[in-house]
């Protein structure tokens, strides 16, 4: 189904009990996102925005705004940037347990500045992103001790980072990451 931006809109109003969001289309952008986030939607859970023109830049919203949030899918949104996606994650409760930020350009700038706190965290997908160590490690530290699947291919981390956290991963893909030592 075929839906516009002012239908998207009206969505949580006429389904309060809504689950999930998904947008896999490149029409979808800041607008359209920051509509979706000025909503009340206590019961979301999956937010998925693949391969979509979102940057982020203009989103702002008190912390913690999606309590019951578990899956927060970014993959393919080549537009979205650090400031954008701190917004977003700072967003996020204590529920989520799958990150997926793959094929984007996003670096982990700007994540030490945060308080985040990702007990449940079982799933990280950073593929093809910018991400760098300090970012990792800023990620690292804010999820608990459930992280079993740590995806890092292609990404620009060394490996010269302390997180003061042992993880115990049942999954770890690091290929062509070029610059680890």
């Amino acid at each position: 189904t075929r839906i516009i931006h002012a239908d998207l809109l009206d969505l949580p109003m006429a389904m309060p009990n809504l689950m999930k969001i998904h947008c896999k289309h490149e029409e979808t952008n800041d607008s359209i996102l920051t509509g979706l986030l000025g909503i009340s939607i206590p019961n979301l859970n999956q937010l998925v925005l693949k391969w979509t023109q979102i940057t982020g830049n203009a989103l702002q919203g008190p912390n913690g705004k999606f309590p019951n949030l578990s899956r927060l899918e970014m993959s393919g949104c080549k537009m979205l940037s650090d400031q954008g996606f701190c917004a977003l994650l700072g967003m996020c409760g204590h529920q989520l347990h799958h990150l997926d930020l793959s094929d984007t350009n996003v670096s982990g700038e700007g994540l030490e500045k945060l308080t985040l706190s990702f007990p449940k965290l079982v799933q990280l997908n950073l593929t093809s992103t910018n991400f760098t160590d300090q970012g990792l490690a800023c990620l690292l530290n804010a999820s608990g001790y459930k992280l079993k699947r740590l995806y890092l291919q292609q990404t620009k981390i060394t490996g010269e980072m302390s997180t003061g956290k042992t993880v115990r991963l049942s999954h770890l893909s690091l290929a062509g990451c070029k610059q680890l030592t």
